[in-house]
């Protein structure tokens, strides 16, 4: 008994050896050990850790991309996760075999205090499965499978790790595949090489399907595992989490891109049958990002310790600005379904500005169309001979014109509808003229500027017309059409711009038609010219008038509670020479001490045309300059401009209109420059005439006061004119020296001390803006 206690202690001092003749605590204080939060926490990432990538490419899958790892383990750990249960197993073994012995103990007991006939050794063997066993074979076989499992343990741990290692390195290749595949369809996207995005998206999906399916293949290893302790459950289903998340996304770029090829590869059927397709496969693509997004928000963040944040950024941002963005563009491609007469007919007038005699909108209203749509097909088209003149003699109405119009018309007529620099204002008065002539209602407008024609004769190539013995390019489209639809018509039948009835509906037809480069090509031109204005939309319907603005392709103008800057010419008895006029804008900014901030604008024109060699360009320009500011701003001073005699004016007793005639009532005129001052859209207006010659430059200049004070920090709105281009435009803002600038947007703003420089060419509405201390 000594013995045994000696032995025991000595057991003790090592808390590392096993004693099989230890009381059971001290086999419970063991398997504790091997229990130890320090042994779960090395295994509890065995499965899975993230690690986002930023990709490169549209807003569709920015920012998404995921790596799936293992966790790298020691050959030890899998021996120490293996064993345990091992020792669980012995100890089952153990605790029934001391049962055995104790009553072979208590047997003997009742046996030497009883009778003596109480075991008869020559009775029958026990046999087991049909075979005479000697006796103690229990005994002797649990020692035998214990030996056993102690022997075979290590070769079982040895072909698990071997599994998990493999599965390790197969799902990581996997998934970093699959993401790749993602990027590279977010690039081809991006390059609108959809062919190539389809087939990068499909190849995600595969990638990302294999990858769970490595993962479903180690269902025994995890769940053995998860006997140890039940987190590694866990781990093995948020990793399953996070691959069917990019699946999901796969998914959805595959359904966007079948919705796209359907569109640009069918060159038959409906336009409007195809958008339709598309729709639906948007409205698929719009699930499965939800679907990923419910995968991701069940992903156990506490199982990856680093990459936690950027799984739930991935969840609470990214995935749900997809969502918006697809739910948006589902929105955009019902509004379009709708504006191609999906559910009824559509009317639109449309109207060709040409903005060689720019006016307020873009351009001269000389020709416009009548046309009728129905599941995206035209259905008729009427382009009027004699262009905007013909309603002339059919008008019911005689309005007075806006006074810098009387110069050449005191009747306000259809033609010169398009006066207000505000899109959607305009858009109404032409539906007022056209109504008022005998025209249908009509379900919007659609102004379309002469330089997007030019942009589509690049795309269709040049176009014979034999009644005209021409052919008309991208090139000559200016000249050409000035020349048929001024000059070369015939004056007895008075059709002149006929010449447009004829182009159209061959351009459209060649733009249907279109192969893939050609497509591409053309969303461009459409996505460019409705940036810079050149294309503009006006709806009756109150929703796809809301969408239009918020697309900013409704030409209104905007509010800033900063700065803001709309320079609008319009050219009156000026034939076509804004072609050959060339504008720069400067714009400078001091803030006071007290904030108060003065702004002086300097205006410069040029006209390259030359005197009596060209009918359209080679005469005068005379633009009434509106100048758009932040309302209640105050005139300081003003020179350089022109004045027009007085008796140039024709005077009409027509009746006034409403909106015309609130302006010119509360309309002040500045006696020194001869400013006129007036409020118009939540603007303060400064307008005069500036009238220059061929071969002239002539410069105007502005000043004002802004009417608040800027505390912290400045910003401009600066809005371009439909029609008007390439205007050089330079801002400098002076601090005062009390201040200096801190932050900027963009951050390619020049600073210098106290000053901000901001240079663009304003080809689209601009902005920019900085805080100072």
């Amino acid at each position: 008994m000594n013995q045994r206690q000696n032995k025991k202690k000595k057991f003790d001092d090592n808390d590392f050896i096993f004693d099989p003749f230890a009381p059971e605590t001290r086999i419970k204080n063991l398997m504790s050990r091997r229990r130890s939060k320090e042994n779960v926490s090395a295994v509890k990432d065995i499965f899975l850790t993230a690690e986002k990538k930023t990709v490169d490419g549209p807003v569709l899958f920015k920012k998404s991309r995921l790596k799936i790892v293992f966790l790298n383990l020691t050959l030890f750990d899998f021996f120490n996760f293996i064993f345990y249960p091992a020792i669980i197993i012995f100890n089952f073994i153990w605790e029934r075999f001391k049962l055995i012995l104790l009553k072979r103990r208590l047997l003997k007991k009742y046996v030497q205090n009883g009778p003596e006939e109480v075991c008869d050794i020559f009775s029958p063997k026990e046999k087991f499965l049909g075979l005479i066993m000697p006796f103690g074979w229990h005994r002797a076989l649990s020692i035998f499978l214990v030996i056993l499992i102690f022997m075979i343990l290590p070769f079982v741990a040895l072909n698990f790790a071997s599994s998990v290692f493999t599965t390790r390195e197969k799902v990581m290749n996997l998934s970093e595949d699959g993401y790749s595949h993602l990027q590279q369809a977010g690039i081809s996207l991006n390059s609108l090489e959809f062919d190539q995005a389809s087939k990068e998206f499909n190849e995600a999906s595969l990638k990302f399907s294999q990858a769970k399916r490595e993962v479903e293949g180690q269902n025994l290893l995890f769940y053995t595992l998860s006997l140890i302790s039940p987190e590694f459950k866990n781990v093995k289903s948020s990793g399953t989490y996070l691959l069917s998340a990019g699946e999901n996304l796969s998914q959805a770029g595959y359904y966007i891109m079948k919705g796209l090829n359907k569109i640009y590869h069918q060159r038959s059927g409906d336009l409007g049958a195809r958008i339709s397709f598309f729709n639906d496969n948007l409205s698929n693509a719009i699930l499965a990002v939800a679907k990923a997004s419910e995968n991701i928000s069940k992903v156990d963040l506490e199982q990856f310790s680093s990459a936690s944040f950027e799984i739930e950024t991935l969840a609470d941002k990214d995935i749900s600005e997809l969502q918006e963005k697809l739910g948006e563009f589902n929105y955009v491609t019902d509004a379009v379904l709708e504006f191609l007469g999906e559910n009824d007919w559509q009317r639109y007038l449309l109207i060709f500005q040409n903005n060689n005699e720019i006016r307020a909108t873009g351009g001269f209203m000389g020709s416009f169309a009548l046309i009728d749509l129905k599941d995206g097909k035209i259905k008729n088209l009427e382009v009027p001979g004699g262009g905007t003149y013909d309603l002339q003699g059919q008008l019911k109405v005689a309005v007075s014109s806006p006074q810098p119009l009387t110069l050449i018309n005191p009747r306000w007529e259809f033609q010169d509808a398009n006066w207000w620099p505000d899109f959607p204002t305009a858009a109404k008065k032409i539906i007022w003229f056209y109504e008022n002539s005998d025209g249908p209602t009509v379900d919007g407008v659609v102004a379309i500027n002469s330089n997007v024609m030019e942009d589509l004769l690049e795309i269709t190539g040049p176009v014979f017309l034999p009644a005209y013995t021409r052919t008309i390019t991208a090139g000559n489209f200016e000249m050409e059409t000035q020349k048929i639809v001024e000059i070369e018509y015939d004056r007895t039948e008075n059709k002149p711009k006929e010449f447009i009835g004829d182009l159209a509906p061959i351009i459209f037809d060649r733009l249907s038609k279109l192969d893939q480069s050609g497509f591409v090509k053309l969303l461009q031109v459409l996505y460019n010219n409705l940036q810079a204005k050149n294309i503009q939309f006006y709806f009756s319907d109150e929703d796809l008038e809301n969408l239009a603005r918020q697309l900013n392709w409704a030409g209104q103008m905007a509010q800033n509670d900063g700065d803001y800057l709309s320079v609008i010419s319009t050219n009156i008895a000026g034939a076509k020479t804004d072609a050959v006029i060339d504008t720069s804008i400067v714009h400078e900014v001091k803030v006071a001490k007290d904030g108060t901030a003065t702004v002086t604008l300097k205006i410069t024109k040029k006209h390259n045309g030359v005197s009596g060699d060209n009918i359209f360009t080679g005469v005068g320009n005379n633009d009434y300059l509106r100048i758009y500011t932040p309302q209640g701003s105050r005139l300081v001073k003003a020179s350089g401009f022109s004045r027009i005699p007085p008796e140039l004016f024709e005077e009409g007793s027509y009746e006034k209109d409403v909106a015309i005639a609130a302006v010119e009532n509360s309309m002040k005129k500045e006696p020194v420059s001869n400013m006129d001052i007036y409020d118009e859209f939540g603007k303060t207006v400064f307008a005069n005439w500036l009238s220059i010659k061929p071969g002239e430059e002539k410069s105007v200049t502005v000043e004002y006061e802004l009417p608040h004070k800027f505390s912290g920090r400045y910003s401009l709105l600066l809005q371009k004119q439909s029609g008007k281009d390439s205007i050089n435009f330079l801002s400098n803002v002076y601090l005062s020296e009390i201040y200096s600038p801190k932050l900027t947007y963009p951050e390619t703003l020049t600073v210098k001390n106290n000053q901000v420089i901001f240079t663009n060419t304003i080809d689209k509405d601009l902005f920019y803006g900085f805080t100072f201390n």
